[in-house]
């Protein structure tokens, strides 16, 4: 209303990894767009660039925004939010004899049950659908996990600060040790990196896979794929060891 004849110029850009790099390379020659998104961990890679939003009533009238602040300065307000989950199916669980677990130690020791108890009769069957031939798949893990290491929401920012920020001892050392460990003790099936997410997310719906790991966007997904969801179930992902 106060610019009523403002041209708005949209670009179109490939795809996430193109997006940042493409970000990276305009930040170097001062010439990022006037509006452009961000993730958390991103923001600060943009610091010395972005405007200081904290006085805006946009940043007022959004309870979020406050929570990804640099330095007192809210950079960025939140446009969507969303919750990960881990979907299981209760009644494989319950003929394989194994409770939904609430440590590390627990999810490890449920998923290698689950891929005895079912692998032994179908070679083809994943404890954990996650489709690895897609770059993404894994980010509950990959991603989220050292933050979830020890409640650390800003660890990718803190990390950034850091001499050695994979040191033994460090958040994402921690928990990449611990996804390693999951990931090789052969829970994803047979061929992990040979299936994309819509292929597992498929096999997961029709129970060839008893657990994955899906933002509350894949619900959708399953329903489409599945018979009947009465014996779909959810977990946060139990990062803790104890």
């Amino acid at each position: 209303k106060e610019y009523p004849n403002i041209e708005i110029e949209v670009e179109k850009i490939k795809d996430d990894s193109e997006y940042w790099n493409a970000m990276k390379m305009r930040a170097s020659a001062n010439q990022l767009p006037d509006i452009m998104f961000n993730k958390p961990f991103t923001l600060s890679r943009f610091k010395d660039y972005l405007l200081d939003l904290t006085s805006t009533k946009a940043c007022e009238n959004n309870e979020l925004a406050s929570g990804y602040a640099i330095n007192g300065k809210v950079l960025g307000i939140p446009m969507t939010s969303g919750y990960e989950y881990v979907y299981y199916w209760k009644d494989l669980f319950k003929e394989a004899g194994v409770l939904v677990p609430t440590t590390w130690g627990e999810f490890e020791e449920v998923a290698k049950k689950l891929q005895e108890f079912y692998g032994k009769d179908d070679p083809n069957f994943m404890a954990i659908a996650c489709g690895l031939k897609d770059e993404w798949p894994d980010y509950p893990y990959m991603e989220f996990m050292p933050a979830l290491e020890s409640g650390n929401g800003q660890n990718w920012n803190l990390m950034a600060t850091q001499d050695a920020p994979f040191a033994e001892g460090n958040d994402i050392n921690k928990a990449y040790n611990k996804i390693y460990s999951l990931f090789t003790s052969g829970v994803l099936g047979k061929d992990p990196l040979g299936l994309g997410n819509d292929q597992v997310t498929s096999l997961f719906a029709v129970k060839k896979a008893a657990i994955i790991a899906l933002g509350d966007w894949g619900l959708q997904n399953i329903k489409n794929g599945a018979e009947d969801i009465s014996q779909l179930g959810t977990f946060y992902l139990p990062t803790r060891n104890t």
